[in-house]
């Protein structure tokens, strides 16, 4: 039982008295020695800020909308890549054949909807129709502010009128062109082509 005893004895004295240690200073007995000694640092506390009183939301909706009319004018005031007056060119074509049509079929009166009057000699319909073979198309350099080119667009309106004795028979009777007119269209160019 002695011997027993001894055992824990010694592994006491060992580990906390001598050769092997578990403690970080070592063998020593002052733990002071081997350790740095930490200085205190002074804590800076500084004094809360008042807080701001948040900004009210029609005052920050103005804000934004300022800024995104500033960033789009921004962008506006820089120069677009110069395009070939042949781009250009193409482009008034499309628009000048999108116009004919559109003009083609809204013209009143039309061949659909002819207005008939009585005259002296009977009844006479008329209607107006464009000519979209007629279609003629010319850029130039504008000399306004604000657009690059100024476009004309050229076409031919034709009134046809058609005889009869009666308004049944002036609607059916064949009809003649009895007055063409030039139009003229002008448009602008700033980046496309706006009317």
């Amino acid at each position: 039982m002695k011997n027993v005893m001894i055992v824990p004895a010694l592994a006491v004295a060992l580990l906390f008295g001598g050769g092997c240690s578990l403690w970080p200073w070592g063998a020593s007995d002052d733990p002071s020695g081997d350790v740095p000694q930490v200085q205190p640092q002074e804590e800076r506390v500084e004094a809360p800020q008042p807080e701001s009183k948040p900004a009210s939301r029609a005052k920050q909706a103005k804000t934004s909308r300022k800024e995104q009319a500033a960033a789009a004018k921004k962008a506006k005031g820089k120069a677009a890549p110069a395009e070939s007056m042949e781009v250009v060119q193409q482009k008034l074509d499309a628009v000048g054949r999108k116009l004919v049509r559109d003009a083609a079929a809204n013209v009143t009166p039309s061949i659909k909807n002819k207005n008939v009057v009585k005259s002296k000699d009977g009844y006479v319909a008329k209607y107006v129709a464009v000519d979209t073979n007629s279609l003629v198309t010319e850029v130039r350099p504008s000399t306004s502010p604000g657009s690059q080119y100024i476009g004309c667009i050229k076409y031919v309106e034709n009134i046809y009128e058609c005889r009869g004795k009666t308004r049944s028979e002036a609607l059916k009777a064949p009809c003649s062109v009895v007055k063409s007119r030039r139009m003229n269209e002008l448009i602008r160019y700033e980046g496309k082509w706006t009317y």
